[in-house]
């Protein structure tokens, strides 16, 4: 009889089991009670998937959610939120800790000081901020000055018949040496002009050599800038104004 009775079993269990999923099976192949995990398996799948069908930004790996606020509904990610949040209500707790973005060791900028520079009595172009960067400069070698020996001017003045010259030397300039200066590295905060049409930055008080400055330079050779330049001047319309 029980013989007769497993191949009955085995034909009512089969269709079940045929429905399953290729994952879920290889997952329970190996388990005691295979129609338990099988089951158990299912019901988590089944609610995976009604939390997904509600939250209609979630799919798989791109870590985003349906962020709710005062400004409305939005699909972002955790660090879209962050920023989005930051950017318009900056003097919240958690914005003051995340302002600083750190874009590579020794290049930083802060989000909340970027806004739209006003030039030649428009906006739209031009963005200021502060941004922490590495400027390493050359040094200069020193020089002689000759000088110049000017020039001896003389009068005579006669008094009866005595008869005296007086002369003085005029545009005398003493040789002098001036020595070189070293070259060095400057790491700290500048203060950034970004023109986002030809992709140029201005850093003021950067040393090009001794006291020269760098002037306008291309973002490229500026990672700082040329990270807030990628991700900023896209939208550069949003961004507030400088007071």
């Amino acid at each position: 009889m029980r013989i007769l009775l497993a191949p009955l079993l085995l034909a009512v269990s089969l269709p079940a089991f045929a429905e399953v999923d290729s994952k879920i099976h290889k997952l329970c192949i190996e388990a005691k009670d295979y129609s338990g995990c099988i089951r158990e398996n299912n019901e988590k799948s089944t609610e995976s998937s009604q939390e997904n069908s509600k939250d209609p930004c979630s799919k798989k790996g791109n870590g985003k959610k349906l962020r709710k606020n005062i400004f409305g509904t939005f699909c972002m990610d955790d660090n879209e939120y962050t920023e989005f949040i930051c950017t318009n209500m900056p003097s919240r707790e958690e914005c003051k800790k995340n302002d600083d973005v750190e874009v590579a060791e020794g290049y930083t900028y802060r989000k909340s000081t970027i806004k739209q520079l006003k030039i030649r009595e428009n906006y739209g172009r031009y963005l200021t901020f502060w941004g922490r960067s590495i400027n390493d400069y050359s040094g200069t070698p020193g020089y002689y000055n000759s000088g110049s020996p000017g020039s001896i001017n003389c009068s005579t003045n006669s008094f009866g018949s005595t008869a005296t010259t007086s002369c003085n030397r005029t545009g005398y300039i003493a040789p002098s040496y001036s020595p070189g200066t070293q070259g060095g590295t400057q790491k700290r905060w500048f203060e950034y002009q970004l023109d986002c049409r030809d992709r140029t930055y201005n850093r003021k008080g950067d040393i090009s050599a001794g006291a020269f400055k760098k002037g306008w330079q291309d973002v490229y050779y500026d990672k700082t800038a040329r990270a807030v330049a990628n991700k900023y001047c896209p939208r550069i319309e949003k961004l507030p104004y400088q007071n």
